[in-house]
């Protein structure tokens, strides 16, 4: 038996995939960005949150063109909004695509890529689509549970 004031219980978690997108078989997330066999020279970047504008970074950096889609107005939803404001434009004076408004409809072959089309119509060619569009808490229902834990859908321990 272990007691304390507070206990911090960190399982990991797993990204989220849109399972309503076509084509969502096509795309990678931050468990595979580190495993590339090599650098794509487009990738179009799902999501708004950290990882999604980790990644977004990173790519660029790496001398990739990117394009950044988030269905939201600004980036970083929860951080503070001069922060969100600051880092949204950088991303832009950069050369990042940063796409708002709209999330990713689809995405099919074409040709050595793939053609990602949006929900707002726009469509975009890129050699690699990465989803960073949250997390799930880790597959530890049964451990948590077995701890007689309260858990909220999706996992976490209330």
């Amino acid at each position: 038996t272990v007691t304390a004031g507070k206990i911090l219980i960190a399982t990991g978690g797993t990204p989220n995939i849109d399972e309503k997108l076509d084509g969502k078989e096509h795309v990678i997330t931050s468990n595979e960005a580190f495993d590339l066999k090599e650098l794509p020279r487009r990738i179009v970047v799902a999501g708004g949150g950290y990882i999604a504008v980790e990644f977004a970074n990173i790519f660029l950096g790496l001398g990739a063109q990117v394009c950044l889609v988030y269905r939201g107005e600004t980036i970083l939803n929860g951080f503070d909004d001069d922060v969100r404001v600051h880092v949204h434009t950088e991303l832009k004076r950069q050369g990042v695509s940063v796409v708002t408004g709209t999330v990713l409809k689809e995405i099919s072959h074409a040709g050595d890529g793939y053609q990602v089309s949006l929900a707002n119509g726009m469509r975009v060619e890129s050699d690699l689509v990465m989803h960073a569009i949250g997390r799930n808490g880790g597959d530890h229902d049964r451990t948590i549970r077995q701890g007689h834990l309260p858990v909220w859908s999706g996992g976490l321990p209330r």
